[in-house]
């Protein structure tokens, strides 16, 4: 966090935060962009937050308890990672044990999933978030033992959830964090810690080419593009389509052969697009009516083709066939973020103008092959349909579109590196 500014700092890009969680109320996001890439990992720890602000009374005295700092709390607020559970908890232990030389001393404090399995000899300290480009607000210390991530033991379940299963490290033992100010005060982990901390595990010895292709960015965020529902539509003016930034860090990027976020009919016409509905975030009040929030432009992006299966195999009134979207889309999915899966800038125009093409061009050949019937006085066929489904035909509309309304491409998107510029191999020390 940037300890010259008063204000709040939002801890996926470090730009001032305005949106404030409204379930644990700790944190400041710049945008809904930037909360929903950081909601697959909050979200395991935003309910209980509230539950762990009273400090409870420490029974442990150690012994040297006197060099502790003066105002240090004798227990502090850390995040434990069981083993065999799906999601971390927070827990109370006393500051004093917090290092690697009180792993038995500890295991009270992380009842249930403890155990004899419990021994944290190994201690990593973290400044940096190389994903969000800053430094930690806290300096994060992980204590685990390595041993077990060689000896053959399952992966850590909880881990594995909280980074939605984008891990380059064998986390595959008990974890415990605290956040850490200097070499004595140990202090509370809150909600922004939390971020940090998913960006050090998704981060740690990853060398996935999908991680890989977002870290070369360096932070800089994607150009992406939200279509607005009906009831925010009308709310806004008529505007249906908003240009917005989307952090690279994003889940999104990681769902380019997702069944129900990938978008089938536009890989046929040459771009991996992918989308997600902003409803997975804590809804205001208003109209929330299937009607209101129908986003008729979105689900045309999501008409299904499945170019493999043969005639006799369509079921033409059966969802997701046919052209028909699945019923993730097809009512009440609100407002929708779309951006492409290999993180090239996305263009508003292209946007409106895929949903134009889809809808004008495919969309009476699609209804005729359901209904059996006549288009331009011949029958329609599933090869017809599919014959118009490719990258030149769409290439020649989307020129079209943008001679007609005089759009001139804007470039000012940097190229990603593929070198490894200074700060791009930010690891854990250990302490």
């Amino acid at each position: 966090m940037d300890t010259f500014s008063k204000a709040p700092k939002c801890p996926c890009c470090n730009e001032d935060g305005t949106i404030t969680c409204t379930t644990c109320e700790d944190v400041k996001y710049c945008s809904l962009e930037c909360q929903m890439a950081d909601l697959p990992a909050h979200q395991h720890l935003c309910k209980t937050f509230k539950a762990f602000q009273q400090r409870p009374s420490c029974e442990y005295e150690h012994a040297f308890r006197s060099v502790w700092a003066e105002g240090q709390p004798d227990m502090v607020r850390a995040v434990y990672f069981p083993v065999d559970e799906e999601k971390p908890r927070w827990v109370w232990i006393p500051a004093s044990l917090c290092n690697d030389e009180n792993e038995g001393k500890l295991k009270p404090y992380l009842a249930k999933a403890a155990g004899d399995k419990l021994k944290l000899n190994k201690a990593f300290g973290v400044v940096v978030d190389c994903v969000a480009r800053k430094n930690f607000k806290n300096r994060v210390d992980v204590l685990i033992n390595h041993v077990y991530n060689f000896d053959g033991s399952s992966i850590n379940q909880s881990i594995l959830r909280f980074t939605s299963w984008r891990l380059g490290f064998p986390w595959s033992a008990p974890v415990l964090v605290y956040a850490a100010r200097g070499r004595w005060n140990r202090e509370d982990m809150d909600m922004e810690d939390v971020t940090a901390l998913t960006h050090f595990m998704i981060d740690y010895d990853n060398e996935k080419p999908e991680y890989l292709a977002g870290k070369r960015r360096k932070g800089r965020k994607v150009e992406g593009v939200k279509i607005r529902c009906d009831r925010e539509t009308k709310r806004n003016g008529g505007k249906k389509f908003v240009a917005v930034k989307v952090p690279p860090s994003s889940l999104l990027f990681h769902l380019g052969d997702h069944a129900i976020h990938a978008s089938k009919l536009a890989a046929s016409l040459g771009m991996s697009i992918v989308s997600a509905q902003y409803s997975c975030l804590p809804s205001e009040a208003g109209d929330h009516s299937s009607v209101a929030l129908s986003n008729h432009q979105a689900a045309l992006m999501h008409r299904n083709i499945d170019r493999s299966a043969a005639p006799a195999d369509l079921q033409f009134d059966i969802p997701g066939q046919c052209g028909i979207p699945h019923e993730y889309w097809l009512s009440g999915a609100g407002d929708v973020l779309v951006v492409r899966a290999d993180r090239q800038p996305l263009k508003l125009y292209v946007v409106e103008a895929l949903c134009s093409y889809i809808g004008k061009e495919l969309g009476p050949l699609f209804q005729c092959l359901r209904a059996g019937e006549y288009y331009e006085g011949l029958p329609v066929t599933r090869e017809q349909v599919l014959a118009q489904i490719t990258p030149r035909k769409w290439e020649m509309y989307l020129q079209e579109w943008e001679d007609k309304n005089a759009i001139q491409d804007d470039e000012s998107d940097e190229e990603d590196s593929d070198s490894d510029g200074e700060g791009d191999s930010f690891r854990g020390s250990i302490l």
